[in-house]
């Protein structure tokens, strides 16, 4: 399929604004701690709306509000604004003209996937905010009312809080951003500008990398951490990102909830730690590569429990190497 989670975060957003407009100021910070995404990706999709008339954004910490009426907003108007590809099908792109099936794939296909495409839009063009807004409020409203009379108040308080303190952990994420720009922006008062040593590269930190998806799909984004580019020699961000490490099969280097610091390359030495995918698997591994011969490789552990290696046969396996570790950022 084509599209990615840009819809649904979308819906989110617009949710959130129309129904805490009157309790709370509707930042990115807020929107995020909901959605449980990072607020890079909220204020990406807001710009979206924001170019398609949808919400309005006031500047500094004011929040976002609706540009038009809820009635006036529907679900075609939203996939419209934020998804790069509308199409819902991608044809492959060069069907063999001298196969009697190739030559004819397009003609057999082509006005039923438009069928299809038009009926999803119809769908999604019977459908506003409005109507979406009413309905989450009913299920809010269900919730709270399945309580006794006098328990009511209190699990209203109870969320409020919730709320709260979601909004204060994110606002202490982004302090740690804050204090590094700062520290960025005092380097260059202080030295040339132009000397990359004085600047602090702002890393994108990844909770997964999934086959079959670009290596920074913005659905595993969760945040963005400094480094000093002089450490590691690095020229450009671009070529590098965190990835958050998940288990203990690596605790000799990086534990549980570490960031591996990956640079992006498809080849790797004996020895080194590498980022890779195998046969298909849902999620990238990280671990020791090892040379056993040409046909031959193993995944090695390095870890204080008992772990076996993973031995991938090249010539029947599908293995992919898409980085390797060369530095951390550990958990305080």
């Amino acid at each position: 399929m084509q599209f990615s989670s840009r819809l649904t975060i979308a819906t989110h957003i617009l949710l959130c604004i129309e129904i805490f407009k009157d309790d709370y100021k509707v930042t990115s910070n807020f929107l995020a701690g909901s959605i449980n995404v990072n607020p890079v990706i909220v204020r990406n999709i807001l710009g979206l709306l924001s170019s398609a008339g949808i919400v309005e954004i006031k500047a500094g910490i004011g929040g976002a509000s609706l540009a038009k009426s809820p009635d006036e907003i529907t679900m075609l108007d939203v996939f419209k604004a934020v998804e790069k590809e509308e199409a819902l099908f991608h044809f492959h792109e060069n069907p063999n003209s001298n196969c009697p099936v190739g030559r004819n794939v397009h003609r057999v296909l082509d006005s039923k996937l438009d069928n299809i495409q038009t009926a999803m839009e119809n769908e999604l063009a019977k459908i506003t905010l409005s109507q979406l807004i009413k309905e989450t409020k009913e299920k809010i409203n269900s919730y709270v009312n399945s309580f006794d009379v006098d328990k009511r108040k209190k699990i209203r308080d109870f969320i409020n809080i919730i709320i709260k303190e979601m909004i204060n952990d994110l606002e202490d994420k982004s302090r740690f951003h804050y204090f590094a720009t700062l520290l960025d922006k005092e380097n260059s008062k202080n030295k040339d500008i132009n000397t990359i040593s004085n600047k602090l590269f702002n890393i994108p930190v990844l909770g997964k990398i999934a086959a079959g998806q670009p290596i920074l799909a913005e659905e595993y984004l969760e945040d963005y951490l400094p480094v000093d580019p002089n450490i590691y020699g690095m020229t450009t961000p671009d070529d590098y990102f965190y990835l958050k490490v998940s288990g203990e099969s690596m605790n000799l280097k990086v534990h549980n909830g570490d960031y591996a610091l990956i640079h992006k390359q498809d080849y790797a030495d004996d020895g080194d730690i590498i980022v890779a995918i195998v046969n298909g698997d849902d999620e990238a591994t990280l671990k020791k590569y090892k040379h056993i011969n040409e046909s031959t490789i193993a995944l090695e552990p390095m870890s204080t429990f008992p772990m076996e290696p993973i031995y991938i046969n090249l010539k029947d396996t599908n293995f992919k190497i898409i980085g390797k570790a060369i530095g951390k950022f550990g958990k305080f």
